[in-house]
């Protein structure tokens, strides 16, 4: 399909299905934005409409982090507190089985967006992007992004899963043990772990505390 097309039709198992941006808000219960006139909508329409990356980089990451094309990656751990933990929340939702990711361009550009600008964000258009940019790539890898979300397109389209399919499972949500050790590595506390004394060093030690 063209690139800049709201939907693209694939067959699965001799069934046709149209994934679009609609499709995707319906399944997932999100309401795409109304876009007033003028209006900056993420994902841009236009390369013209997003920001130079040296200046998002200088906004969402710590220090200085070189850049040299759109296939240039950002660690995790250069991003700055704020970012990196909003990072966590992105990358567990688009790719439920991490909750961590290196940043791409696309990535980066939707940090900044929640953030700082002034943009409408279209949720479902953007999900919609990575779907169907998987669509068009013969080897994708070992994982298909959202892949929940793809599966439950094929269920509610109608297509018949088989008994000898191979699910992966995600991890467990994002609860509040992952975000406070998110805190503690955001700000550099070093929990160390106590270490269960063996009987004999209990014993020793008691002894030699009542003798003080």
């Amino acid at each position: 399909c063209n690139e800049n097309e709201l939907a693209f039709k694939t067959l699965v198992r001799k069934k046709s299905i149209t994934v679009s941006p609609d499709l995707i808000s319906n399944i997932l219960k999100i309401d795409r934005p109304k876009i007033p006139e003028n209006s900056i909508v993420f994902p841009y329409s236009s390369k013209e409409q997003a920001l130079e990356m040296t200046t998002v980089i200088q906004r969402i990451c710590i220090g200085s982090v070189p850049w040299e094309n759109e296939k240039s990656k950002i660690a995790h751990i250069d991003l700055t507190p704020m970012y990196r933990m909003i990072n966590r929340i992105v990358a567990c939702n688009l790719h439920p089985r991490w909750h961590t990711a290196e940043i791409g361009y696309d990535t980066a550009q939707l940090l900044y967006a929640i953030v700082e600008r002034e943009v409408i964000i279209d949720l479902p258009l953007y999900i919609f992007s990575h779907v169907r940019e998987a669509s068009t790539v013969e080897d994708c890898g070992p994982c298909l992004p959202i892949p929940i979300l793809i599966s439950t397109i094929l269920k509610h389209s109608g297509v018949e899963f088989q008994h000898n399919d191979s699910f992966i499972y995600p991890m467990s949500p994002m609860g509040v043990g992952t975000l406070n050790k998110s805190v503690g590595a955001i700000l550099g506390v070093k929990r160390v772990k106590r270490v269960k004394q063996p009987a004999a060093v209990r014993q020793v030690m008691g002894s030699q505390a009542g003798t003080s």
